[in-house]
C-alpha cells in the first residue's frame, strides 16, 4: 500500500495532487486485512523474505504526459521535414577494432581530422594546441591547417603530430591536449577563436586514450590558468552550437594511418551528440548555397572582401599569414572569441519559431487570457518588396493553448 496522492495549499484552497516517483515496493504475502485503510506493515513474513518479490510503481500526471507525448511527436515530424542532404551525426560504433593502448613511457601519434559545422560568421580556420600538464619541457606546439579542396563548413586536416617520443623522461598520467580553432570574423575582420577543447591523454591507469573523439568546442577558457588545466574547467563556458573536433591518439606507427570515414561510427561521440535545435541549425548549414563550398573558395572570397592583391601562387602563404595570431590580435585583448549571436544566420527558407510562455500582473479576474501576436518590418526592412512565397509579408497569430491550472494574473 503507498500513498500517491499529496495534499497542497493554493490560494483556492487545499488540493490533492499526484506525487509523480517511481519507486520498487514489496509484495507482502497473505490476505487482504477487512478494513484496508487502517492496515500497517508490522512484519516482513518469512515468505516474503525467501521470496524477494517486488512491484516496480510509477505515479505520473496524465495531462503533462500527454503534453510530453505530443511534443515528442511534434520534434519528430520537424526533423524528418529537415531534410537532411547527409548525416549530422553518427553515434560510436561499439564494434570499432582499436590498437592496444601503450603505457606512459611510449611514443603516440595525434591526429587531427576535421572541424564540423563552423558558424556562419567562421570563415578560414587553423588549429593550434598544446600539451598540458605532461611536465616534459621540450614538446612542440600543435599547428594544423585545412586541406584547401575540403569543405569549407566542415573542413578537413591531414595533421599528425610524434608526442613523447625523444624526452627521457616519462609523461605525467594527467596530461592533456588542449585544442584552439581560430577564425576570421566574417563581420569584423578579426583573427578570433571559435573555442577550445581538451581531453585527456591516458586513462586512470596510466594506459593511452586509444582512438577517435568528436569533441564540443567552447567558448571560454580560464583568464588566470590554474596549475593543473583539466577539460572540466572548460565545462563553465558556453557551447559553439553545432560545432566540434575530430581527432585521434594512437599508439606510434612509422607511417600516418588514414583517418577513417566518419560515416563508420569510429569516433567516440556520445558528448558531441545535436540537440534537437542543433540538427535544425544543420539541416539549415547544409542547405546554404551562399557559404563557399571549399576552403580555397573561402579564402578567395575573403580576400576579394578584403580587396586583398593575391595570386593564387601565394594563397597557401596569405593563408598561414592571415591567421598569425601573432601579428593579427593584440596581447592586451588576447584572446578574442568570435561572437556566439552571429554563430547562426537567419534564414528564410528555415524561418523563426517562437514560444509565448507567461504572462504576469495581469488585472484579469474571471476572464480567459489568449495573446496577439504580431511580427513586424523593422526599419531596415521596410523597402523590401514581399516575395512570392509571402515572406517578408507581415504574420500574426493567436496563443492556441493554455494551462487552466495556472493563475488568472
Amino acid at each position: 500500500m503507498v500513498d500517491v496522492f499529496q495534499q497542497e495549499t493554493t490560494n483556492i484552497g487545499a488540493i490533492w495532487i499526484p506525487k509523480e516517483f517511481s519507486t520498487l515496493v514489496p509484495l507482502h504475502p497473505g490476505k487482504l486485512p477487512y478494513n484496508v485503510m487502517d492496515y500497517t506493515l508490522k512484519h516482513v513474513s518469512k515468505d516474503l523474505v525467501q521470496g524477494h518479490s517486488n512491484i516496480r510503481l510509477s505515479v505520473y500526471d496524465t495531462s503533462k504526459e500527454r503534453c510530453t507525448q505530443r511534443n515528442s511527436q511534434m520534434r519528430r515530424k520537424r526533423l524528418q521535414e529537415s531534410d537532411f542532404l547527409y548525416v549530422p551525426w553518427i553515434p560510436y560504433n561499439s564494434s570499432t577494432i582499436l590498437p592496444s593502448p601503450t603505457s606512459l613511457n611510449c611514443p603516440f601519434d595525434l591526429y587531427i581530422d576535421a572541424l564540423c559545422y563552423i558558424p556562419d560568421n567562421a570563415t578560414i580556420t587553423k588549429v593550434t594546441g598544446q600539451i598540458k600538464n605532461s611536465w616534459l619541457n621540450s614538446l612542440p606546439d600543435i599547428m594544423a591547417f585545412p586541406l584547401p579542396n575540403s569543405s569549407s563548413r566542415n573542413p578537413e586536416f591531414q595533421y599528425r603530430i610524434v608526442l613523447n617520443g625523444d624526452d627521457p623522461k616519462v609523461m605525467d598520467i594527467n596530461t592533456c591536449v588542449l585544442l584552439q580553432v581560430y577564425t576570421v570574423d566574417v563581420d569584423s575582420g578579426d583573427l578570433v577563436l571559435i573555442g577550445n577543447s581538451m581531453i585527456r591523454v591516458f586513462n586512470d591507469d596510466g594506459k593511452l586514450n586509444v582512438g577517435g573523439f568528436q569533441l564540443r568546442l567552447r567558448g571560454g577558457m580560464p583568464t588566470k590558468e590554474p596549475a593543473a588545466l583539466t577539460p572540466s574547467a572548460l565545462n563553465q563556458y558556453p557551447v559553439i552550437p553545432c560545432c566540434t573536433i575530430l581527432l585521434r591518439l594512437l599508439p606510434h606507427t612509422q607511417f600516418s594511418v588514414l583517418a577513417p570515414s566518419y560515416l563508420m561510427g569510429y569516433h567516440f561521440s556520445n558528448d558531441s551528440k545535436p540537440s534537437n535545435s542543433e540538427l535544425e541549425v544543420i539541416s539549415s548549414f547544409q542547405k546554404d548555397n551562399s557559404f563557399p563550398k571549399f576552403g580555397q573558395d573561402m579564402a578567395i572570397h575573403l580576400i576579394d572582401k578584403e580587396q586583398s592583391k593575391v595570386t593564387l601562387d601565394h594563397l597557401k602563404a596569405w593563408y598561414v599569414e592571415r591567421l598569425d595570431e601573432k601579428r593579427h590580435s593584440q596581447s592586451e585583448h588576447f584572446p578574442k572569441y568570435i561572437n556566439i549571436h552571429h554563430a547562426v544566420l537567419y534564414r528564410q527558407e528555415a524561418g523563426i519559431r517562437i514560444k509565448v510562455k507567461q504572462a504576469f500582473g495581469l488585472k484579469a479576474g474571471g476572464y480567459y487570457v489568449n495573446v496577439f501576436t504580431r511580427v513586424l518590418r523593422g526599419a531596415a526592412s521596410m523597402h523590401l518588396p514581399e516575395l512570392p512565397q509571402q515572406w517578408a509579408g507581415e504574420e500574426k497569430f493567436l496563443t492556441s493553448q493554455l494551462d487552466f491550472t495556472s493563475l488568472q494574473r
